[in-house]
């Protein structure tokens, strides 16, 4: 947990740290819209603080369940319901191209602009 106080008019947020960021030039935290908003900070943007340290143990990740939770069997022998591929999943033929040639001379299509 970290204490984060803004210089600027000495209002003070209490923050959990989640991630190790920011990586911009000149920045030591992100703060999130709420904490940001209850030291005054959301209008600027960015501003001036002082960032201390107000519990420096050390977090449990990643998180251990205290039980050992498995999934539950299935038995797909016994479901009653069967699925099969529709004719509305199956892909579509389509019908082959045919790409007619031109007689030599033909510019009906084409116009000679000067």
């Amino acid at each position: 947990m970290l204490r984060v106080t803004n210089l600027g008019n000495g209002r003070q947020v209490d923050v959990r740290v989640t991630d190790r960021g920011p990586y911009g030039r000149g920045k030591i935290i992100d703060l999130s819209y709420a904490a940001a908003k209850k030291i005054g900070l959301v209008a600027q943007g960015v501003g001036m603080v002082e960032v201390e340290v107000i519990d420096d143990s050390k977090p449990q990740f990643p998180l251990k369940m205290k039980e050992k939770v498995g999934l539950p069997e299935i038995d797909l022998e016994q479901m009653p319901v069967q699925y099969r591929l529709t004719e509305d999943w199956k892909p579509k033929k389509s019908a082959p191209k045919i790409h007619k040639k031109r007689p030599k001379g033909d510019t009906a299509n084409h116009e000679n602009k000067k």
